[in-house]
This record gives C-alpha cells, sequence and structure tokens, in this order.
C-alpha cells in the first residue's frame, strides 16, 4: 500500500513565495507612488500660499505700477511678478469722434505672480493672477 505524504511540496512553496514577493513588490509601488505625490501636493500647496501671500503685500508693501521683478522667499521657492495694463477687450466706439469711450473712470493692472521651485531635472511652477483697481484713467 502507498502511504500519501500529506504537505506541500518544495515547488509549491517557492511557487508561493514568488507569488507574494510579487505582490509586495506592486503594493511597495503603489505606497511609494502615494507618498511621492503626498508630497508634490504638499510643495504645491505651500508655493499656492506663499503666491497668495505676496499678492496681498502688492500694493500695500511696494507700488502699485507698471513693473517686473523677481526674488526669492526662501532657499527653495523663488517668484517672478509682472504688473501690466489690463485692456478691456473691445472698448466701445462713440459715433461722433471714433474714440473710445471710457466705461469707468478708474484703470486695472493684472498682477502675475509665478512661484518656482524644485531642481533643474524637475522644475516646478504655480502662477496666480489678480486684478486690481488704480485710480484715474492714464497709468
Amino acid at each position: 500500500m502507498y502511504k500519501f505524504n500529506r504537505g506541500f511540496s518544495l515547488l509549491e512553496v517557492l511557487v508561493a513565495f514568488v507569488i507574494l514577493a510579487l505582490i509586495l513588490g506592486v503594493l511597495m509601488q503603489i505606497f511609494s507612488g502615494g507618498l511621492r505625490n503626498a508630497s508634490r501636493v504638499d510643495e504645491y500647496q505651500q508655493a499656492v500660499l506663499l503666491g497668495q501671500s505676496k499678492l496681498a503685500s502688492v500694493g500695500i508693501e511696494t507700488p502699485l505700477k507698471v513693473s517686473e521683478g523677481n526674488g526669492e522667499f526662501n532657499a527653495v521657492y523663488r517668484w517672478q511678478i509682472s504688473i501690466r495694463p489690463y485692456l478691456v477687450t473691445p472698448a466701445p466706439v462713440s459715433d461722433q469722434t471714433g474714440l473710445p469711450v471710457p466705461i469707468l473712470p478708474v484703470s486695472l493692472l493684472e498682477v502675475e505672480i509665478r512661484v518656482l521651485w524644485g531642481g533643474s531635472d524637475q522644475p516646478r511652477s504655480a502662477s496666480l493672477k489678480t486684478l486690481r483697481l488704480v485710480n484715474g484713467v492714464a497709468l
């Protein structure tokens, strides 16, 4: 009579370990990708907060005039600012003179700030824009 051995053969154990290793490898890639994305979101959120802070200071800490500039928040984040006239298109034209009719006795300036971070291998940026009122028509 034959006796049947109960248990797993060496081949079955090796196949089970290979399957387990493949599954663990895929799970580790998923988790590391999630951590990497969370880090990128944190960097972007920090850049937006710094950009909003700089936008809020325009016209208060720095004069509100047509200009461009740049600077650094810290060793990681840099900023570039551009202040330019905002033109409403198209302006209504007077039938009598053919000249544009001013809609309001104010001018608008478009303030754009770009926050830059990251190295030369993976540069990242966030851009924020707003409009500011300037009294008087002439800039």
